[in-house]
């Protein structure tokens, strides 16, 4: 134990000593990910905000055809160009494609009078953002003129309107603020499992594939150290500074929740200290598996910078079912709870819903992650007895 520690201690020493390795293990993915994660959310959300209050641009052939029809756009402040009979719709949106056009057959009046249904075409580009928001609204105010409609046609034949409906749904949310928020920061378990990964990505390489390129690996080798003692010591402090940069990585993410204006659309972004405290202790065995998983990788480079190609594609492997599950929604499972990573990812959105998590998918969780790492770990140290490692 004493010499483990003793290697514990210094490798976490000389690691402090490399501060560009402490600089981009504990600040560029805990924190500087999280800060452009939220500054991104916060610059999408008040663009969709602009977007939504902007009015309809729309132009319109045949307007005065039914000037009714486009009281509601008025009354929502639209923006209407009045397009001559002859122009084409195709046409003039190869030059205002951010614009739709709606077009009023020249014999919608007699449709109406007669009861029967007016085609009103509606030219848009789907392509185009703006373009597609018009429609949307467009149509809406469209069907609702249309039912309107609908109704008075009703009431002049002595029938009541709600004849039409044989049921009414009423739509009841339940979702809480928080699962709303869930929704939307969907990625928050990638950013902390990744954060925990760069936290013990440099001091992996260096302790095994740096020592090895700087030529002091055989003189600590040939010390009366046992091997296991060695590796485990490395592991150790990989692991301590994986927990700092997932503890820097949720408060960051925390603290700059509460800059994210969602509450404009009814969506709490604030993070409770209990779920602060629930999340970091969920991902914090992702830490000993992150450590070993990097370790056992760096330990087959012969040089820094091989070693730093390797991990950067291995870092990946574990990531992947996390992105599957964000795409997915899955939901937390006995079965989920078995595979690192995944595990871990399910288990923070759960707690970001606010939703209560069973123990047995927190132990499970943790100790198949454990002993994931510790396996990593047992196979590093067969690598450090055998020859090959100096070579």
């Amino acid at each position: 134990m004493k010499t483990l520690m003793t290697v514990f201690f210094k490798e976490v020493r000389d690691n402090l000593r490399d501060r560009r390795s402490v600089m981009n293990g504990l600040l560029m993915a805990p924190v500087f990910g999280p800060l452009l994660f939220v500054v991104l959310m916060q610059f999408v959300l008040q663009e969709e905000l602009k977007e939504a209050e902007k009015p309809i641009n729309i132009a319109v052939i045949g307007a005065e055809l039914a000037p009714n029809l486009l009281q509601p756009f008025r009354e929502e402040g639209a923006e209407i160009t009045t397009l001559s009979r002859d122009i084409d719709p195709r046409e003039y949106l190869e030059e205002n494609d951010k614009q739709i056009v709606l077009v009023i057959p020249e014999d919608i009046d007699e449709k109406l009078r007669a009861g029967e249904v007016g085609v009103l075409p509606l030219y848009y580009d789907s392509s185009q953002k703006e373009a597609d928001r018009n429609e949307s609204r467009a149509s809406r105010l469209i069907q609702g003129y249309s039912h309107k409609i609908g109704v008075l046609r009703l009431h002049v034949r002595g029938l009541d309107p709600q004849i039409t409906r044989a049921f009414a749904v009423d739509d009841i949310d339940v979702a809480s603020a928080m699962s709303r928020a869930a929704m939307i920061f969907g990625m928050l378990p990638y950013f902390l499992l990744f954060g925990t990964i760069m936290g013990a990505f440099y001091l992996a390489i260096d302790t095994t594939a740096g020592e090895r390129e700087r030529g002091s690996l055989e003189t600590l080798l040939s010390l009366p150290i046992s091997r296991t003692a060695l590796v485990t010591g490395k592991v150790l402090a990989a692991v301590v500074f994986s927990v700092a940069a997932l503890l820097l990585t949720v408060v960051v993410f925390a603290v700059a929740f509460r800059f994210v204006n969602l509450g404009a659309i009814g969506i709490s972004t604030e993070l409770s200290v209990q779920q602060v405290v629930q999340i970091f202790v969920a991902i914090l065995p992702f830490a000993v598996f992150a450590s070993g998983m990097l370790t056992l990788v760096a330990a087959f480079a012969k040089s820094y910078k091989e070693a730093q190609t390797y991990l950067g594609i291995v870092i990946l492997v574990p990531l992947i079912p996390v992105l599957i599950a964000s795409v997915l929604r899955a939901e937390l499972s006995f079965t989920g709870s078995l595979v690192p990573a995944y595990a871990q990812h399910l288990i923070a959105m759960e707690l970001i819903r606010g939703d209560a998590v069973p123990l047995l998918y927190y132990f499970t969780s943790s100790l198949t992650t454990i002993l994931a790492g510790v396996v990593m770990v047992g196979a590093a140290t067969l690598i450090y007895k055998s020859e090959r490692i100096l070579g």
